[in-house]
C-alpha cells in the first residue's frame, strides 16, 4: 500500500507477491494496492492485477480500474474493464456505469455518455446523482449552457436530485459563456435545494465575476466564501488577483498579492503572468520588471507567456530595441529558438506563443519604420518553422500604412493572400485610409477596386477615406460620386461624411457651384434624412455659402444661426 500511494508500481508488485507468498494476501489486500497504484498509473496498476493471478478481483477491483481510466478520459480502457468485468461473472453497478459514463464526458463524447446510461436504465440500474453530474458535464462540454439546463431538467423529471458537484458544473458552465448573473441564480439554487456549496463553487462565482471585470462582485464572494467557514486556496487569490487586473487596478492586485504572501501561500507562475501582463497592459513596464525581479525572488521560473506579455507591451509602445531585448532573454534560458539554435521538444514553446513572440517583434519594427528589421524578423519566423496568422499580418500592415510605406504594406497585403490566410476588411480599410491622407487617390481607390476579388464589401470607413481624398482634392464631383456609391450599397452616410462631401465644396474651384449644391445637401440632410446637424458641418457651412446665407438657412431649418455667426467669425 505504501508502494501504491507513492506511485512505485514495481515495488508494490514485489511486496503484493512476498505477501501472496506467505499466505497473507487476499482480495481486500489487492484492491487496497490497486488502489494506491491507480492513482499513480492506471498501466501499473493493471500489471499489478495481472501479475496477482492467484488472487480473484472483485467488482470493487473493477470499479477502481474504470475510475481511473474515467480520471484521464480514456474511455476505451474504461469499456474494456468494464467488459472484464461480465467476463469474470460481475454484474456491474451504478459506481462501474457511472465511472464510464464519467469517462465519456472527460472526451466530450455525449453519444457514448448517453449510450451508457440507457444500457444503465436497461438493466434497471437507476443513475444517482454521481451520475447526473456525469451527464450534465458532458453535455455542457458539447452543448453548453442549454444542453446542460435541458439534461439537468431530464435528470429531475427522472427522480435524480442533483447534488452539489452537478450545480457547480452548471454554473461553471454558464460562467465560462460570460454569465455571471445565471451563475449566482445557480448558487442561489443550490441554497435553495438545502445544498452546502464548497469552496469550489465559490471559486467558479469568484471567476466568474473576474470575467466580467466585477472586481467588486469578486470580492463580495471572496468575503461570503470566508463567512461560510472556508480557507482561500491559491486559486482563489489568483482569480482576485486576475479580477482587479481585468478591472485595471493595479493597486488592488497588488494587495491581494500581499495577501497570499501572508497567508503563507506560495505564488505560482500564473500569479505572476497575471501582474506582470495587467501591468504592461496598463503601460506600467516599470512596474512589470520589478514583479519579473519578485518572481525571481521567490523561486518561480519565467515561462514564454511572461516574456510574451513583456513583449507585447513593449511593441505597443513601439519599443522595438525593447522586444528584441526581451526576446533574447527568452532564447537565452530556453524558452524560445533563435535561427540557428536547438531546443529539447520538451522544452519548445508551443507554436501559437512563438508566433506571438515574432508578431510582437514584426510589429514594432513596422511601427518603428523599420523595414530592414520587419523583414529580419519575418524571416527568422519562417526558419524557425513560425507560420505568420491574420494577426501578425493585420499589425504588419496597419503598421506600415500607419506611417505612410503604402508599397510595404501592399506587399505585406499580398504576401498575406499569396500564402492563404484570410484577411480583414480593416486590413485593406488601412491602406485605403492611408493613401488617402498621402493624396494618393489612385492607389486608394485601386485597393477598393481589390476588395470585390477577395470577396470583401465596403463598410462606413471606406467610403469615408474615398470621400475624404476627392474632398481634400477639390473634387466635389469625385467626392459625390463615392458619396452617392455608398448610398447606393445600402450603408446610411452619418454626419462625417455628409461634412466631408461639404469639404469638397469649399475646397472645389466651381465656387458658384459647390455654394448651391452645399446650400440643397443641408437641406436634404435635415429635412429629407433627418441627420443631426452639429456645429463643425454649419461653420463649415458658413465658410461655403458666407456666415450671413448660412445663418438664414439656419433660422429655415430650425437650426442654431448663432453657431455660424460666432464660429465662422473665428
Amino acid at each position: 500500500d505504501a508502494a501504491g500511494r507513492c506511485g512505485d508500481g514495481p515495488a508494490a508488485e514485489r511486496w503484493l507477491a512476498r505477501a501472496m507468498e506467505a499466505g497473507l494476501a487476499d482480495t481486500a489486500t489487492l484492491n487496497s494496492v490497486v488502489q494506491a497504484v491507480a492513482q499513480h498509473s492506471l498501466e501499473a496498476a493493471e500489471t499489478l492485477l495481472t501479475s496477482a493471478h492467484d488472487l480473484k478481483p472483485d467488482l470493487i477491483t473493477f470499479n477502481t480500474l474504470v475510475a481511473a481510466a474515467a480520471r484521464i478520459g480514456d474511455l476505451a480502457a474504461a469499456e474494456r474493464f468494464f467488459e472484464e468485468a461480465e467476463a469474470a461473472g460481475l454484474s456491474p453497478d451504478v459506481v462501474t456505469f457511472t465511472s464510464v459514463i464519467d469517462a465519456a464526458a472527460k472526451r466530450g463524447d455525449a453519444p457514448s455518455a448517453e449510450r451508457w446510461l440507457d444500457l444503465a436504465i436497461a438493466r434497471r440500474i437507476e443513475p444517482n446523482a454521481v451520475t447526473g453530474g456525469a451527464l450534465v458535464d458532458v453535455a455542457a462540454r458539447t452543448g453548453g449552457t442549454t444542453a446542460a439546463r435541458s439534461t439537468l431538467d431530464n435528470l429531475r423529471t427522472s427522480g435524480v436530485k442533483p447534488n452539489i458537484v452537478t450545480l457547480n458544473t452548471l454554473a461553471a458552465t454558464v460562467a465560462q459563456e460570460g454569465d455571471f448573473a445565471s451563475a449566482t441564480r445557480i448558487y442561489d439554487e443550490a441554497i435553495a435545494s438545502g445544498l452546502r456549496p464548497d469552496l469550489i463553487f465559490f471559486n467558479t462565482l469568484l471567476a466568474a465575476a473576474a470575467k466580467a471585470g466585477d472586481l467588486q462582485a469578486a470580492k463580495e464572494w471572496f468575503e461570503r466564501a470566508e463567512q461560510a467557514g472556508f480557507t482561500p486556496d491559491s486559486f482563489t487569490l489568483n482569480t482576485l488577483i486576475s479580477a482587479a487586473a481585468r478591472s485595471g487596478s493595479l493597486k488592488a492586485a497588488n494587495r491581494w498579492y500581499n495577501r497570499m504572501v501572508t497567508s503563507k501561500m506560495q505564488p505560482d507562475v500564473v500569479t505572476f503572468n497575471t501582474l506582470i501582463s495587467a501591468s504592461a497592459r496598463h503601460g506600467e513596464m516599470a512596474s512589470a520588471e520589478q514583479w519579473l525581479v519578485e518572481m525571481s525572488r521567490t523561486g518561480e521560473q519565467p515561462d514564454v507567456v511572461t516574456f510574451n506579455s513583456l513583449m507585447a507591451a513593449a511593441a505597443r509602445k513601439g519599443n522595438l530595441a525593447c522586444v528584441e531585448r526581451w526576446f533574447a532573454r527568452a532564447c537565452e534560458v530556453g524558452l524560445l529558438r533563435d535561427v540557428g539554435s536547438s531546443l529539447p521538444s520538451h522544452k519548445q514553446a508551443a507554436p501559437s506563443q512563438a508566433l506571438l513572440a515574432y508578431t510582437s517583434l514584426m510589429k514594432a519594427a513596422a511601427d518603428k519604420g523599420n523595414l530592414t528589421a520587419l523583414e529580419h524578423w519575418a524571416s527568422q519566423a519562417s526558419s524557425s518553422g513560425v507560420t505568420l496568422d491574420a494577426t501578425a499580418f493585420h499589425h504588419v500592415v496597419r503598421a506600415c500604412a500607419y506611417r505612410g510605406n503604402l508599397e510595404t504594406a501592399e506587399e505585406w497585403l499580398e504576401r498575406a493572400q499569396r500564402e492563404g490566410v484570410p484577411v480583414q476588411l480593416t486590413v485593406h480599410n488601412s491602406i485605403i485610409a492611408a493613401a488617402a491622407r498621402e493624396g494618393d487617390v489612385a492607389r486608394a481607390e485601386a485597393r477598393f477596386s481589390a476588395l470585390a476579388e477577395v470577396g470583401l464589401h465596403p463598410d462606413e470607413r471606406t467610403f469615408s477615406s474615398l470621400i475624404g481624398a476627392r474632398a481634400r482634392q477639390g473634387d466635389l464631383a469625385g467626392a459625390k460620386v463615392w458619396f452617392d456609391r455608398m448610398e447606393a450599397s445600402g450603408l446610411h452616410p452619418d454626419i462625417f461624411h455628409v461634412t466631408e462631401l461639404l469639404w469638397a465644396c469649399k475646397l472645389s474651384p466651381s465656387r458658384a457651384d459647390a455654394a448651391a449644391y452645399a446650400e440643397q445637401l443641408a437641406r436634404h440632410m435635415v429635412q429629407d434624412r433627418g441627420i443631426e446637424i452639429d456645429q463643425k458641418f454649419l461653420v463649415v457651412l458658413g465658410k461655403v455659402i458666407g456666415a450671413r446665407q448660412a445663418a438664414d438657412l439656419c433660422r429655415e431649418l430650425g437650426l442654431d444661426p448663432d453657431v455660424v455667426a460666432s464660429r465662422t467669425a473665428r
